[in-house]
């Protein structure tokens, strides 16, 4: 009996989850209709008070960052039925208020409900980054790659950023994930385009280069990638492959509709020409 509770809790806090994070659009691309959800949640729960109904308004309201009304909505359904699927949300509101102790603790307990919800760990890592537990958010990002079968690039950088901030050792392992993120995901790009400003923010322009070369073929050798690589190839002074790379992007541009980013783009180059002429 005790597991079917336990399988039970479980599958509500997915449900609950799966609304929360799914289903709903986040606060910054908010469509017009979330407030006509929200009318159209409060004519329901006129007639019949449900858990699942206080559990949906309590997450648009909080998406709407009304967070009070969002609390008062989870405590209300937290009468109706049990408490561990609403912790994530709980947690979610007290980490948008700055109330991060709080936060923690909702945190810690969700998790000690539901360990298999990615997203649980990515709030926690973000709050233990506040609260300058650098290491422990590291860890908890890495959990949550673990968890999922193709994370998002944007949390292999954002867990990047953290490594970096580490006293000893934190370029290299940096850079050791943005690596394995890109054998994971099966691409370069924002991973690539990352360690390359790592490399330059050191000034190894060896690496920064090489790397860049390998975006090439995604980038499809385009002119606006051979001008970054001509910039790069001026910090490391190597004068001649900067210019052979102008030169080709610039013959490459000739035959091109002179749009405004292609007009920038020549003036660029003719900009970073100029400055060769003047220093070489």
């Amino acid at each position: 009996m005790i597991y079917r509770k336990i399988y039970l809790l479980n599958r509500l806090a997915m449900l609950f989850v799966f609304v929360s994070c799914t289903l709903l659009l986040p606060t910054a691309n908010a469509h017009p209709g979330l407030h006509e959800q929200i009318t159209e949640l409060d004519k329901k729960l006129d007639k019949t008070e449900t858990y699942s109904l206080y559990v949906q308004r309590a997450h648009l309201n909080f998406e709407g960052g009304d967070y009070g009304a969002a609390l008062h909505d989870l405590q209300t359904a937290e009468t109706l039925g049990p408490s561990e699927p609403l912790f994530y949300e709980y947690a979610n509101i007290y980490a948008a208020q700055g109330a991060l102790a709080k936060a923690l603790t909702f945190y810690n307990d969700f998790i000690a409900f539901n360990a298999k919800l990615p997203q649980a760990f990515q709030g926690r890592a973000r709050v233990l980054a506040q609260l300058g537990q650098t290491e422990n958010a590291i860890q908890d990002l890495k959990t949550s790659f673990a968890l999922q079968k193709h994370p998002h690039p944007a949390l292999f950088i954002e867990t990047a950023d953290l490594l970096l901030t580490l006293d000893k050792g934190g370029v290299e392992a940096a850079l050791t994930l943005l690596d394995e993120g890109m054998q994971r995901l099966g691409g370069l790009g924002q991973l690539q385009e990352k360690a390359i400003e790592i490399q330059l923010a050191q000034e190894n322009y060896a690496d920064a280069i090489a790397r860049m070369q390998a975006l090439g073929k995604e980038r499809k050798f385009n002119p606006f990638w051979r001008v970054d690589l001509a910039e790069m190839f001026i910090k490391s002074g190597d004068v001649s492959a900067a210019r052979q790379a102008l030169d080709v992007a610039a013959e490459e541009l000739s035959g091109v509709k002179q749009r405004a980013a292609v007009k920038a783009l020549l003036g660029r180059i003719e900009i970073m020409r100029g400055g060769l002429n003047n220093s070489y």
